[in-house]
């Protein structure tokens, strides 16, 4: 109710963003917009080394395409649908269901669509049961319970790659203070820089692993701003440098 009946796909995607830790505390969301373009980018958080189930990504998509379907009509189609992971060895499902231009081995998971889709008014769109959903949401423990550390996380994900991921700017992005986001942090027996690194390690297991990206771009992705400074902090981690890595997953694969 609370999505389906904003006045605009913005507002739905407004709203998904507000209280996503509350709806789905394991998916994160940001919009991007730039010349009349607007990237939706999905990002799976896994909590953990392993790399999120590519059936779990594409299903991630394929709601968010289907809730904008529901929004605009059948007759709307994504300029373009882009995953992570490789592609399958038939791509006739993924064209049936997210229109013709899908693309795989691409940086990061996201909905490409233009500015005017957002702003597009909802024929369906009832304010009254938008109030009365948005009180339900608003009154639940989980809402309460949801923690500045689940939105640092969050926020850390998707602020690595840009090579911009400081305590600062992470508390900027939130709107708080830095003081605000280390105590909280503290509460939860961490500090700011065992969060990045811990996700550093996910996206690493994941991007080493897990595929073949070349270690340049795994560097970049995981904020660095060296392939350098990256090897030196996978060896730190894990004991062997990026390439014997991969080699060991090579021969574990024979």
């Amino acid at each position: 109710m609370l999505i389906r009946d904003q006045a605009t796909v913005r507002d739905s995607l407004d709203v998904l963003m507000r209280y996503q830790a509350v709806l789905n505390d394991v998916l994160s969301l940001t919009i991007e917009e730039s010349a009349g373009v607007v990237i939706i980018r999905k990002a799976v958080i896994t909590g953990g080394t392993h790399r999120p189930t590519r059936q779990r990504v594409e299903l991630a998509l394929g709601v968010m395409v289907r809730l904008i379907h529901q929004l605009l009509g059948a007759d709307w189609q994504p300029r373009r649908v882009c995953f992570e992971h490789s592609a399958p060895r038939d791509v006739n499902t993924h064209l049936r269901l997210f229109g013709p231009c899908v693309e795989f081995d691409y940086d990061f998971n996201c909905i490409v669509c233009a500015k005017a889709d957002l702003d597009a008014r909802n024929p369906s769109a009832d304010p009254a049961m938008v109030r009365y959903a948005q009180q339900l949401i608003d009154a639940s423990p989980k809402s309460h319970e949801a923690t500045l550390f689940e939105d640092v996380r969050r926020t850390i994900l998707l602020l690595l790659p840009s090579g911009r991921c400081s305590i600062e700017q992470v508390a900027g992005h939130l709107g708080v203070v830095c003081r605000t986001v280390q105590r909280r942090l503290a509460k939860q027996g961490q500090s700011f820089s065992s969060v990045v690194n811990e996700i550093r390690k996910e996206l690493a297991t994941r991007h080493v692993i897990g595929s073949d990206r070349p270690l340049t771009e795994v560097a970049a992705l995981l904020g660095f701003s060296a392939p350098s400074g990256f090897s030196h902090w996978y060896h730190a981690q894990f004991g062997c440098n990026a390439k014997e890595s991969r080699a060991t997953r090579g021969t574990e694969r024979r």
